[in-house]
């Protein structure tokens, strides 16, 4: 399977918001799991919150991405999940941009509570 890596510069809309692609993206395109059916690709932690994107392989062969934003421990854990109906070509491309909006979630969450 050729080798898709989206474009540094490329930028996501979403909600008014736009997104550069994260610099820690190289990190975690580099070190996902064999190619099965549903991708996981290395989480991101930051602060107390822990993002954990995934690209899944459709039925119309494209790929889905969806995101799992988690915090807390223990009986207080909470883990909201995002899933995205834009399809991608590859399974990487889903996965940044899985990478990219829990990023963006996260980095909206935390500066609502600085205000």
């Amino acid at each position: 399977m050729p080798s898709c890596r989206p474009d540094p510069t490329e930028t996501v809309s979403t909600r008014r918001l736009r997104v550069a692609f994260h610099p820690e993206l190289d990190a975690v395109m580099s070190n996902r799991g064999p190619h099965l059916m549903n991708n996981i690709y290395k989480n991101v932690e930051v602060g107390k919150y822990l993002v954990s994107p995934l690209s899944k392989l459709a039925d119309n062969g494209h790929y889905l991405a969806s995101v799992s934003i988690r915090s807390g421990r223990g009986s207080a854990t909470h883990d909201r999940v995002l899933r995205f109906v834009q399809p991608f070509t590859c399974p990487d491309a889903a996965a940044a941009y899985a990478t990219s909006q829990g990023l963006a979630w996260v980095d909206e969450r935390r500066r609502a509570l600085l205000n």
